[in-house]
This record gives C-alpha cells, structure tokens and sequence, in this order.
C-alpha cells in the first residue's frame, strides 16, 4: 500500500477531535488566516474546511457502525458533525474575536504608552528643576545674622565627626582602596558589578564575563564573586574579610593618634547645622546653641512644630509652623519667645568659662539645671567621634616629614562638607531681611515644577488616572489570553487555536502590557510612593493609598471573567454549528444568554 492511501485510510478513521487536531496542523502551516484562504482558493472544493472535515468523520461513523441501522448511523454521523463543526467555529471564534479586537488593543496600548510618557517626561523635568534650584541653594551665600555665623565658626572650629558617621563616609575607604593599589592589588572594573545585580535598571554599565573572569586567581573565587558571597569591596584580590581587618584596624589606630571629641544631637535647635553641638574638652557647650536648644524646646512647648526648611544649604533655619493656623509663625510672636529664653538662661546657676572670647557653658551643669526646658535624656544623644581640626592638624604635621600613615595606610585630611558651602554675613536685621527676600525671589524664580501640595495632588490624580485606565484595560488581555489557553488545553488538547500571526500578537500585547505596568511601577508610581512614604514619616503629607500595580493579583482576579469568555465563545461556536445543520432555534437560543 502507498504512503498516500495510508494517510488516506488513517484520515478517513478520525474521531471529530483527531480531525480537528489533524486540520490545525496543516492550517497553522499558514502565518496568517489570510494566507490561508488564499491557499484554500487555489484548492478544489472538497479541501475546504467543513467540507474536508465533516467528511472525514463521516466516514469514520460509518465504518465503525457498519452492519447498524441506518437510523443509528445517521443519528452518530450528525452528531459527528456537531462535534467537529463545534470545534472549527469555537477556533474561528477564538481567533475572529483576537483579530476584531486588535485594533483596539494596540490603540489601548498606544494611549497607555503616550500618556505614560508625558507623565515620565514631566516627572523628569520637575526632577531636573528640583535639582537646579537644590544645587543653586548650596551654591548661593546662605545670608546669616552675626551672631549665629560667629557660633556657626567656632563649631566648625570644634566640629567632631562621630565614629559611625564616619565610617559610612568615603575618606576611609579611598585611603584604603588607594593603600591596596599601591602595592598591586587588582581592581574590579565598576561594570563587574552589573553581573550580579539581578534587576539591571539599577546598574547602567555592565562588564562581560570575558572581561571580569580573568581578573581572578580560581574560578571558585570568581564564583563567590558572582554570587555575592565576597570580593564586593571592588578588588578581585582583596576578600572582604581581609578589607573589613584592614579597615577597622585603621579606625583603632586613629582613635589612638589624636584624641576622641564629643558631640551632642540636639534636635531642638531650629538651626540645622548647630543641631550637632560640639563639646569642647568634652563638657563645654556654646551658650548661644545652649539658648537655640531652649528657645527650641519653649517654642514647642507652646503649640508650634519646628519643621524642614524649604532650603537645602545645611546652614538654613528651620520652619516654626503655627499648628493651629497651618501656617508659618508670626515672627513677632518668635522674637518675644526667644527674648524670654534669653532671659531665663541667664538665671543658669552652673559653670561658664571662654574659649576664644565665646561664652561656653557646662553641659553636666546643663543637665543637672532643674530650670532647663530642653528635657529629655539629652545623655542618649551623646556620640564619640573625631575632632576634625585635631586629625587634620596631625596629618599636616606627619606630612612635614613626609607622609602621614596610620595602621600601614597612608591618610589624608578629611573631607569636610561644611567646607564647600558659603554664608554671607549681614550688618543688621534690615539686610538680613533683604538678602533673604531677594535670596527666595531667586529660588522661587528656578522652580518650574510642582512647587507644593496642590501641584502634586494633581500630579497624583493624572497618575491615579492613567493606573485606572492600565487597570481597565490590561485585565481584557489577560482574561482573553486566559480564555484561549483553557480552551486549547480543554478543548485541543493543548494544542495552539491561535495562527502564529496572531499568536504572535497576543505575546507582544501581554508583553507590552507587563512592560507598560514595569516602567510605571518603578520610574512612576514606586518613585511617588518611595518620596510620600518619606514625608510622611517626617509629617510632611498625608497617607495616600498605592499607586503601583500588583501584576500577580490582577492576573489571578480575571479568572472569572476568563470563565465568562469561555462560555461567550463556546456557546457562539455551539449556535454556529447548530446553525450550519439546521437547527436556527437551538442556536439562536444560546446567542440568547449573551444578549
């Protein structure tokens, strides 16, 4: 027997199922429905769909009833047609209702896609502005009353680091990393770390493999590399092990090299850079921070909140908000609380001695001053540290000589950001008032973008608007692509129902979608909620609900709505099948139930 009457025989025994399966095969050889008419008009009549598979099981019935009744074939041979016609409309529906509905997706997807972009490119813009007017406000001359720049010097002249604070500095690790250079340590390039961030938005630059791997001795130790157990402080000889000895022993040998200073945290003092207070010979405190803490603390007492500055200099006052009116105090009022400071500090019975023509005071004394209204446990806020001016005195006199090494390392002075920002000292109230006026005229000048709460409520609500359409829409994708893989595997036995065009177009879709939900949840609505969560914990705003969208939860809601489909293209499937053997009634009565 030929190759071609087998496949001839084999065909013609073929359950409506099998048949169906079979036609699938040789449809989806086609990329496209399209292709596949015109293939079918160059074909003789018996290759046509319907005719070709109801034919195939017909003679199927017939010969596995053969010797029954006309009557008992008859009736197995139309519900063999049934059957497989039920099938070939329910993959016509399935793909009909992807092609009908192609169009509005992507014009979906489209507006998604633009609207998401005007919000980036706006959000990018504000970004920038508040960036420029951030770095204009470290750059402009903070104006500064005499008295406030004179403490505002001798604290820089006393500043003490704390040893923590420090350590999360970079002079520490550059002293270090420079150390290990010197005597041939291998550097990793700054790409290398690209291969073991797992989310490769947060690293732009990523070295190859080819180019990392040969910078280490032994695979193994390339392999701890990769899987971030070692080798993360940026050289590919150095475990951190050996980093973490050699750094710690640098912070002992310079806490033996010049001696510890002391600095308390008093978050009472509305001016930001006087908040650390140094103490001089470890129990002196300057007088006028003293007065800054108390006036602080008088101020709160009396219903007002000391809140961020607007300004970014590290010089800059804070903000004294009137509660009750929202809005900022009346400066009358804050002058005559500051005066009845004045007044009472005066009556401190404690200690009080100079250092360079400044009045100091004795901070046990202080908190021993049943008087002070600044209460609390002021002794928790109490840090060890390093005095600035003593290190950097060392280096200089070490460097005489040649160079300034501690534990093996050769160290510098210290990085020092009080440095690098300027404050420009006013003759009298009546300057100060001006250079300030014209100093908020200039700021408020660059900023362009969303400027207070109002103009990010907005912002919010276009970003609430468009989750609201994400949300509207993304789900009709899942639900059909739910809908098509439980009839396949229902129906077709796993097998694809799809032409491979619009297979194809339902993976870019979901694809786009994802896509479009990813970049929102991460640039858009993660930033939005990441800078709320912080003012809100700072009591800048209110809580607001979420913004980012949960894929995980949205795909598992659609499954009753998947189920709905289902049945819209079954039943219509069904109603065309009953409609092609003559049955209209039956079919009409199932389009019915979608009516």
């Amino acid at each position: 027997m030929s190759t071609k009457r087998r496949v001839q025989k084999l065909e013609t025994g073929l359950t409506p199922k099998q048949a169906i399966l079979l036609w699938l095969q040789d449809a989806h050889t086609f990329n496209t429905i399209e292709d596949y008419v015109r293939h079918l008009k160059t074909q003789p009549d018996s290759e046509a769909p319907l005719n070709r598979l109801t034919a195939q099981v017909e003679e199927s019935v017939k010969k596995s009833l053969k010797g029954q009744s006309r009557e008992e074939i008859n009736r197995a041979v139309r519900q063999a047609h049934k059957d497989v016609l039920f099938l070939f409309f329910l993959h016509q529906q399935v793909n009909s209702k992807l092609l009908s509905e192609n169009r509005y997706y992507w014009t979906q997807v489209l507006l998604l896609s633009k609207e998401l972009g005007y919000l980036l490119k706006e959000q990018s813009r504000d970004r920038q502005m508040r960036w420029n007017r951030i770095r204009l406000e470290m750059q402009l001359p903070y104006p500064m009353d005499a008295e406030t720049a004179a403490a505002i010097d001798a604290a820089k002249q006393h500043h003490v680091i704390p040893w923590e604070v420090l350590e999360e500095g970079d002079d520490l690790d550059q002293w270090l990393m420079d150390s290990f250079l010197a005597v041939g340590k291998t550097a990793l390039p700054d790409g290398a770390y690209g291969l073991i961030v797992s989310d490769k938005n947060l690293s732009s630059i990523v070295s190859t493999e080819e180019e990392v791997r040969p910078l280490f001795d032994e695979p193994e130790e390339y392999g701890k590399f990769l899987a971030g157990e070692d080798y993360s402080y940026g050289l590919a000889d150095v475990t951190d092990a050996e980093y973490d000895e050699h750094y710690e022993a640098i912070v002992r040998a310079m806490k033996g090299v010049v001696r510890e200073g002391i600095v308390i945290d008093l978050p009472s003092v509305p001016q930001q850079f006087l908040q650390e207070a140094p103490l001089v010979d470890g129990d002196w405190i300057d007088r006028y921070i003293v007065e800054l803490a108390e006036w602080g603390a008088r101020l709160v007492e009396k219903g007002f909140l000391l809140a961020e500055s607007h300004d970014s200099h590290p010089m800059a006052w804070q903000r004294i908000i009137d509660q009750e009116e929202g809005s900022e105090a009346d400066a009358a009022v804050a002058k005559k609380l500051w005066q009845q400071t004045r007044k009472h500090l005066a009556g401190f019975p404690g200690r009080s001695r100079e250092f360079g023509k400044r009045h100091y005071l004795s901070f046990t004394d202080y908190l021993k001053w049943k008087g002070r209204r600044n209460k609390g446990d002021l002794k928790s806020e109490v840090s060890m540290g390093l005095m600035v001016s003593r290190w950097d005195q060392w280096v200089e006199e070490q460097a005489r000589e040649g160079l300034a090494y501690v534990a093996g390392v050769n160290v510098g002075k210290l990085n020092y950001y009080p440095d690098g920002y300027q404050y420009r000292v006013c003759r009298d109230a009546a300057e100060l008032r001006q250079e300030m006026s014209l100093r908020d005229s200039l700021l408020e000048s660059v900023q362009v973008g969303r400027s207070d709460s109002s103009d990010h409520r907005l912002f919010r609500h276009r970003v609430e608007h468009w989750k609201e359409s994400a949300l509207g829409f993304i789900p009709e994708i899942y639900t059909m692509h739910r809908a098509i893989n439980s009839i396949s595997q229902r129906y077709f036995d796993g097998q694809q129902t799809l032409f491979p065009a619009v297979a194809t177009g339902m993976d870019q879709l979901l694809t786009s979608g994802e896509k479009l939900v990813e970049i929102y949840n991460e640039a858009l609505a993660g930033e939005i909620e990441r800078l709320e969560k912080i003012l809100c914990d700072t009591g800048g705003v209110q809580y607001e609900p979420p913004l980012t969208i949960d894929l995980a939860v949205l795909i598992e809601d659609v499954q009753v709505a998947a189920k709905g489909q289902i049945a819209y293209l079954v039943d219509i499937a069904k109603s065309e099948a009953l409609d092609v053997l003559g049955e209209p009634r039956q079919a009409w009565e199932l389009v019915d139930r979608h009516v």
